[in-house]
């Protein structure tokens, strides 16, 4: 029995909301409520005060502040170097994620969550010996990390948007695509907030968005799938002597079946208490 028949049989009264949801639900079809993409990873990668001298590996760590999936930071690749997070800028960002090695990941399993959208503060530069300035790359991998502490390979099954001097490139299961030159060149050491939304369904990102620019950036791609977006990740992949920082990490997913089943009685009841 649809609502139509419903609000025409009793009026427009309060009850008819209840009616037509219990009929829907006696049907086998419950009312699908509005999405709202949830955030289940969320790190700042705090340290500690200034005076404190803290320095923390990042590897076996969980996100501080949200962590749905429950799972910890993974190492990939970087065989010369970790990631670490450090309360004292020695040369190196204070109070962010540190990648010590030119070819050095920190990667996390979504555990099943299809991302949304994923963004952080990034960084690139070179060591305290060079001016080299590096790449930093925000993104995912399969579900097959390149392997710890092996030189090089770091961007194999990775999909996302690299950033260096000279602009951003779209990287699709470890391939390097379109490279989009910046408008002004990019200053090593410094950090640009990147973000950018996700449809598992068909491979695409949209909404690119550099450091509050959001028109310049902009890619055709298939790539980022579910099996391509198993593991969030953040990439230092900038040749010799390149290092990376990584601020204020974020990712967005669609909720579980299970919650949006629990927004779905949970407006039930809100109607029948109206009812009441």
């Amino acid at each position: 029995m649809s609502c139509s028949i419903l609000s025409k049989r009793f009026g427009s009264r309060g009850g008819v909301a209840t009616l037509c949801v219990a009929a829907l639900l006696a049907g086998g079809l419950a009312p699908t409520p509005a999405r709202a993409d949830v955030v289940i990873i969320q790190d700042d990668f705090y340290a500690g005060e200034p005076n404190s001298w803290i320095r923390t590996n990042l590897a076996g760590t969980a996100p501080a502040i949200t962590n749905l999936p429950g799972d910890t930071w993974t190492k990939t690749a970087g065989r010369w170097g970790d990631v670490r997070k450090q309360s004292v800028d020695w040369g190196q960002p204070a109070n962010a994620a540190d990648f010590g090695d030119s070819s050095l990941g920190l990667a996390i399993s979504l555990g099943g969550y299809a991302p949304t959208a994923i963004s952080a503060d990034v960084q690139f530069r070179g060591s305290h010996e060079t001016t080299n300035t590096g790449g930093v790359a925000l993104g995912f991998y399969t579900s097959t990390l390149p392997p710890a502490d092996v030189e090089g390979g770091v961007m194999a099954g990775f999909s996302g948007i690299h950033v260096s001097e000279a602009g951003l490139t779209l990287y699709e299961n470890g391939i390097a695509g379109l490279a989009i030159a910046a408008p002004t060149t990019l200053t090593s050491g410094a950090f640009y907030h990147l973000s950018y939304d996700v449809d598992t369904t068909t491979g695409e990102i949209s909404n690119v968005n550099f450091d509050g620019d959001t028109t310049t950036y902009s890619w055709s791609t298939t790539a980022f799938t579910t099996s391509a977006t198993a593991y969030a990740a953040g990439v230092s992949n900038g040749g010799q002597n390149g290092r990376a920082g990584i601020d204020n990490f974020v990712v967005t997913a669609v909720p579980e079946p299970a919650s949006l089943a629990l927004l779905g009685a949970g407006g039930l009841l809100m109607l029948t208490r109206r009812r009441r």
